[in-house]
């Protein structure tokens, strides 16, 4: 994933499916991280067996969103959390070599959250980073 420089990364998650990037002045936060594509099922027998539906609903479910874009293989939305903060994310549903399996499905996500009062500073960040993932 490419980040603006003035970011600074804690070290890879100790699962190794992630990071934190934190903005070196200021507030603002970058996680980018993946995991395996899971059948919604196996987590909640009530749940819509669609997992990108899943996916978003549990993403989302933090959030007031104000804007969504959801396609087949990726979704993108921003909104505020609890305390006003403006977040973006984009979540890209693909295949990887996982452990042998060249079609293995994996969701990977970019999210950034930062005070509104930043938005001037951080808007056009959102496109950037979210731009990393294709």
């Amino acid at each position: 994933m490419e980040y603006p420089q003035d970011f600074k990364g804690e070290g890879e998650s100790t699962s190794g499916d992630g990071q934190r990037f934190l903005a070196r002045q200021g507030s603002a936060k970058i996680w980018a991280f993946g995991h395996l594509v899971m059948d919604p099922r196996d987590l909640d027998e009530n749940a819509d067996p669609d997992p990108m539906k899943y996916e978003l609903k549990s993403a989302t479910s933090d959030y007031k969103v104000a804007y969504k874009v959801v396609k087949p293989n990726f979704f993108i939305f921003s909104g505020t959390d609890d305390k006003g903060n403006i977040v973006y994310c984009k979540t890209v549903k693909r295949k990887i070599d996982y452990l042998g399996d060249p079609a293995t499905e994996v969701f990977q996500t970019v999210m950034i959250l930062y005070p509104a009062a930043e938005q001037e500073k951080y808007k056009d960040y959102c496109t950037y980073i979210a731009g990393s993932l294709k």
